[in-house]
């Protein structure tokens, strides 16, 4: 029982340590962003096996519930009421589990509800398709705003008119080999992922903080599968992004 009691300690412990570690130490590295696979692998290391940390901390504490209450029934009032007492003992851990489960899966069908109530599909917005890049289509919005992306759901790539005008040739297909490097690596798979730990676990910093990493690393990883690091630097600076993730995107592409 003590080395149990230990072990649930130390597993704890490296939950509590990944918690404080990973939004402290891990962001604005230099290195990880020059080697964004690395981070990335760094980044589920720590998250899973965090996880998996308390998942057996957990099971090591119901596990001793069990052991205490049935080694109190043999030795205080008999063997006979030992189903009593395991069912007293487990029934608050069972419908506590329970209800985050439970909690936790209405929460995610809800909010794939009301994230699909915002969402529009291209065709409705007269989408159209002008062409195909390296196997994949390419889909143009009537929208006068510069904008280039791509859609994992379809596999396609999606640019508005104001990106196609905005942006020579050259820089739209640096714009669309990125898009492909995205599609070609599933990494709306990664985003999918990033998207339910931030709907089971966003309370915590550690989990928005992961959030904000892994979705620059994506970037950056893409970014790597562009030959012409120039040109696309120079299509970030017309698409005008100037938030955090666009300037790290950069200043890493002028390296």
């Amino acid at each position: 029982m003590a080395n149990q009691a230990v072990l649930s300690l130390l597993l704890v412990n490296w939950v509590v340590a990944f918690a404080y570690f990973a939004p402290t130490a891990l962001p604005n590295r230099k290195f990880l962003y020059q080697n964004p696979k690395i981070g990335l692998a760094i980044w589920a290391t720590l998250f899973v096996s965090s996880i998996m940390a308390a998942a057996l901390a957990l099971g090591m504490a119901c596990y001793s519930v069990f052991i205490t209450w049935t080694n109190l029934q043999e030795t205080r009032i008999g063997s006979d009421s030992w189903l009593e007492a395991l069912v007293v003992s487990f029934a608050p851990w069972l419908v506590l589990a329970f209800a985050g489960i439970a909690t936790a899966l209405v929460n995610q069908k809800l909010e794939g509800v009301f994230s699909s109530a915002h969402k529009v599909s291209p065709a409705l917005m007269g989408a159209r398709q002008v062409g195909e890049f390296e196997g994949f289509a390419v889909l143009e919005l009537p929208l006068d705003f510069a904008y280039l992306g791509s859609r994992a759901t379809d596999r396609t790539i999606l640019q508005t008119r104001g990106a196609r005008e905005k942006l020579t040739i050259g820089e739209l297909q640096v714009c669309h080999r990125h898009e492909v490097a995205h599609l070609r690596m599933r990494h709306g798979r990664v985003a999918a992922a990033v998207a339910l730990a931030n709907q089971l676990l966003g309370s915590f910093a550690v989990t928005r903080a992961m959030s904000a990493e892994v979705s620059l690393l994506i970037e950056l990883v893409a970014d790597s599968a562009v030959e012409d690091k120039e040109t696309l630097s120079r299509a970030l600076h017309k698409l005008g992004s100037r938030d955090r993730e666009a300037q790290i995107r950069i200043a890493v592409l002028a390296e």
